[in-house]
């Protein structure tokens, strides 16, 4: 079982993957596919900074698609159970580009 912030969501139609970031700020890939969730087109709702908790099986990747610039690059979890803890807002800015957003934005939203 993982818990974390979703970092980002992409959507392929029949698979749908999601960055999961922990406390400690490591990156975890969730693969969700439509055999497992038949409602898949329901989790369009889960946005970046959205809370969820994922069960399932932890499987390798492929030699092609692993993600060198992750240390959880060469694994992923194939979820069997996805439980949505809490919805975020739509965010003024994105977190992981913030330095890059305008800064009387930022400061407006610092708290």
């Amino acid at each position: 079982m993982l818990s974390g912030w979703i970092a980002s969501v992409r959507d392929h139609g029949e698979l749908m993957f999601i960055d999961l970031r922990d406390s400690s700020y490591e990156i975890f890939q969730v693969r969700i596919s439509r055999e497992s969730f038949p409602n898949i087109d329901e989790l369009v709702k889960l946005k970046p900074e959205s809370v969820i908790s994922v069960t399932g099986k932890v499987v390798g990747r492929n030699e092609d698609d692993y993600n060198a610039g992750l240390r959880t690059g060469k694994i992923e979890l194939e979820t069997s159970v996805l439980e949505i803890l809490n919805l975020s807002k739509t965010l003024p800015f994105e977190i992981k580009r913030a330095t890059k957003s305008n800064e009387t934005v930022r400061f407006q939203y610092k708290f």
